[in-house]
């Protein structure tokens, strides 16, 4: 069981009907937000645990932004996650501030049961290298080991298989092997690689 789950969001798109909905693609046509979505309502059903949202916010006109958490909560309200089981994280404005904040919202969690993060199974290895940057690199990094404690990493892509392999075997195969999808992970290896040599811009 879980002590909570730290959804990453990412972004939000017109949904065609005056509002807003976690893009079903993002610029480079990779399947992103939508689709974590889908996974952390399946587990919170089965952890009954709360969800946290992360993600900064989105600027929709000239004159108005909107938190990106507000609207990942809608659609997880929608799929039937209780209301006041789901807290906002709205200040983050990239991966590792969304890792540095969940890590303030969970510490106190950890030593009940594992901290499950939650985003795309490409963006997870980038996560994991984030989580253990060498701190001679990185002195302001935050002792997220003790921050986490026993966390797990989890794909949305195998859980929606997992809980629903009719619907979703056919789009997460079809989302893996496309040219966009070993695109971005091209992306996100050499972002690895520059967090291990140190010149990533964590901060």
């Amino acid at each position: 069981m879980y002590a909570t789950i730290l959804v990453i969001g990412s972004s939000i798109e017109p949904d065609g009907k005056g509002g807003w909905r976690t893009n079903q693609r993002d610029r480079e046509g990779i399947v992103d937000s939508s689709w974590r979505i889908h996974a952390a309502a399946y587990l919170q059903r089965q952890h009954r645990c709360p969800l946290i949202v992360s993600a900064g916010t989105a600027k929709v006109s000239d004159t108005e932004t909107i938190a990106v958490s507000s609207v990942m909560r809608a659609e997880l309200i929608q799929l039937g996650a209780d209301p006041r089981q789901i807290t906002e994280e709205s200040s983050a404005g990239n991966t590792y501030e969304q890792l540095v904040n969940g890590a303030r919202l969970t510490s106190h969690l950890h030593s009940l049961a594992k901290i499950c993060i939650l985003s795309s199974e490409w963006h997870l290895p980038r996560i994991q290298t984030m989580l253990h940057a060498p701190k001679e690199k990185y002195p302001r990094l935050p002792n997220f080991a003790q921050a986490y404690g026993d966390y797990e990493l989890v794909g949305a892509e195998p859980v929606l298989v997992k809980f629903d392999p009719g619907q979703w075997i056919g789009p997460v195969s079809a989302a893996r092997s496309s040219v966009e999808t070993l695109g971005r992970i091209k992306k996100e290896q050499w972002g690895i690689r520059q967090i291990l040599e140190g010149t990533y811009k964590l901060y």
